[in-house]
C-alpha cells in the first residue's frame, strides 16, 4: 500500500511539472535576452549624427524582436541637427525598437528642455523617423514663466520648438494673452487680442511656437 502511495505522488509531481511547463511559466526562447548590460549607454544616430544618448541602469536586448528593454531607470539626452543639446528625459523604465527607431518611456517621465519647459507624464514616445515626440496620456507642462498647463495628449517636434497639448487646462499667476494660442473655431469666445484674468483657462488645443 505504501509503495502505491509513493508511486501515485511521484506521478502527480511529474504531471504537475508538465502542466507548469506548458502553461508558459518557464521562459521560452524568445523571452530570454541574448544580451544584457548594466550602467552603460546607447548612442542613437540619425542621418549620421548623434540624435540621442540613452543611459540606463539595466538593459536586456531581444534581437529577434529588435527590442531593447530598460528596467533600471533611464536618462535620455536629445540633440538637434547642429549637435546642440536640447532636452533631457528621465523615467523609471523604457523600451527601444531598433528596426523602426522608436523609444518609449514609462512611469514618472519628466522632460526638461534647455529653454526651461518641464513636461511630466506616465508615458512618452519618440518616433525617430518622423522626428516627433508624443503621448496620448495625461500631461502637465510648466513653462519657464511658471505657467502650468495640463491636458490629455501631447505632440511635439523632437527639439520641442513647436508643441501641441490636447484638451488643455491652464493656470497662470498673471494675465494670459489669448493671442499666443491657436483655438479651435468653436472655442473662440473672445477677440484674439483680448486677455483673461489669472485663473484656469479651458481651450480645445494649444499650438505653441
Amino acid at each position: 500500500m505504501m509503495a502505491r502511495i509513493v508511486t501515485l505522488l511521484a506521478l502527480l509531481l511529474v504531471l504537475g511539472c508538465e502542466r507548469n511547463s506548458q502553461s508558459g511559466l518557464q521562459p521560452s526562447g524568445e523571452d530570454i535576452p541574448d544580451q544584457e548590460g548594466w550602467h552603460s549607454r546607447v548612442v542613437v544616430t540619425q542621418k549620421g549624427r548623434r540624435a540621442a544618448v540613452i543611459r540606463y541602469g539595466h538593459m536586456r536586448k531581444f534581437s529577434k524582436r529588435n527590442m531593447v528593454l530598460f528596467d533600471g531607470g533611464i536618462e535620455v539626452d536629445f540633440y538637434n541637427p547642429d549637435g546642440e543639446h536640447t532636452s533631457n528625459l528621465v523615467a523609471e523604465e523604457g523600451r527601444m525598437w531598433e528596426n523602426i527607431g522608436k523609444i518609449e518611456a514609462f512611469k514618472n517621465v519628466v522632460v526638461t528642455t534647455d529653454s526651461g519647459m518641464v513636461l511630466k507624464t506616465q508615458y512618452l514616445v519618440w518616433e525617430q523617423q518622423e522626428e516627433k515626440i508624443h503621448t496620448d496620456k495625461m500631461v502637465t507642462i510648466t513653462t519657464r514663466d511658471g505657467d502650468v498647463l495640463t491636458g490629455q495628449g501631447f505632440e511635439s517636434d523632437q527639439n520641442f520648438h513647436k508643441w501641441v497639448i490636447l484638451k488643455p487646462k491652464g493656470f497662470s499667476k498673471k494675465r494670459i494673452d489669448l493671442s499666443e494660442f491657436e483655438l479651435a473655431p468653436s472655442e473662440k469666445t473672445a477677440p484674439p487680442d483680448s486677455a483673461t484674468a489669472a485663473g484656469e483657462v479651458a481651450i480645445d488645443s494649444v499650438d505653441r511656437q
